[in-house]
C-alpha cells in the first residue's frame, strides 16, 4: 500500500514539474502558472469523474512523451492534453468547446499571446469530438492516438476503463446505456482505422478485439 501511494506522489510531482516547466518557458507569471495547474488539478479530481481524472491526462503525456522524437509542435500537444477533458460533463455537448474556451481564457491570463500556438491547441482539443483526423496533421494523429490509447490495453486494464465510463454515465438507464455504447463501439469498429499514427498495427489488432468483446458484453 505504502509503495503504492509513493509511486502515486512520485506521479502527481512529476505532473506538477513538467507542466510548471512548460508553462514556464512561456510565461514569466509564476504565480499564475502555479494558480493555473491547481485550478486543472480540481477539475480532473472532481467528483463524478472515474476516467476522465490526472490518470488519463498522466497516461496521454506518457504516450506522447515515448513519440516525442516524431511531434513537431510537442507544446501544442502537451497543453492539448491538459485541456482536452478540463471541462467534462457527460450531459453536455459541448465539453470540447469549453474546454477550448477555458485554454484560451487561461493562457490570456498568463501572457501567452501565440495566437498560431493557441489555434493549434484549439483544434486539437476540437478533434477530439469525432476523434477525426486534420489531413496530413501527422502531431494530431499521434493525440487522438494517444487519447484513445485505452481501447487497445489489457482486458483487465480495459475493463477498470468501461467500469469507469458507466459510473461517469450513471444518470443513465441501463437499457439506455447499453444502446448508446454499443452504438458508439460500432461506429469505431466500422472505420477503416482507430489509430492513424505510426506502429499502432497491433493497438489496432488488440483495440478492436475489446470493442467486439464489450460489445458482446453488452448484448
Amino acid at each position: 500500500m505504502n509503495n503504492l501511494k509513493n509511486q502515486e506522489n512520485q506521479e502527481n510531482l512529476k505532473l506538477e514539474k513538467d507542466f510548471i516547466g512548460m508553462l514556464s518557458q512561456l510565461s514569466q507569471e509564476n504565480e499564475k502558472v502555479e494558480t493555473v495547474y491547481k485550478k486543472l488539478v480540481t477539475l480532473y479530481s472532481s467528483e463524478g469523474r472515474y476516467y476522465h481524472t490526472l490518470k488519463h491526462i498522466q497516461a496521454m503525456l506518457r504516450f506522447l512523451e515515448e513519440r516525442k522524437e516524431r511531434i513537431t509542435n510537442f507544446k501544442a500537444l502537451f497543453l492539448a492534453t491538459w485541456y482536452h477533458d478540463a471541462i467534462y460533463d457527460p450531459q453536455s455537448k459541448t465539453n470540447e468547446l469549453d474546454s477550448a474556451e477555458m485554454m484560451k481564457q487561461d493562457l490570456a491570463m498568463l501572457g501567452i499571446d501565440d495566437e498560431e500556438l493557441i489555434q493549434v491547441i484549439r483544434q486539437l482539443i476540437l478533434a477530439t469530438q469525432k476523434h477525426q483526423p486534420m489531413a496530413g496533421n501527422t502531431d494530431c494523429d499521434i493525440f487522438l492516438d494517444g487519447d484513445l490509447s485505452i481501447l487497445s490495453r489489457s482486458e483487465h486494464v480495459y475493463a477498470v476503463y468501461t467500469s469507469n465510463i458507466r459510473k461517469e454515465y450513471s444518470w443513465v438507464p441501463e437499457d439506455e446505456y447499453k444502446k448508446g455504447r454499443r452504438s458508439v463501439l460500432e461506429n469505431f469498429l466500422q472505420r477503416d482505422r482507430i489509430y492513424f499514427s505510426e506502429n499502432m498495427e497491433q493497438a489496432e489488432i488488440v483495440a478492436r478485439k475489446n470493442l467486439r468483446e464489450e460489445i458482446s458484453q453488452l448484448s
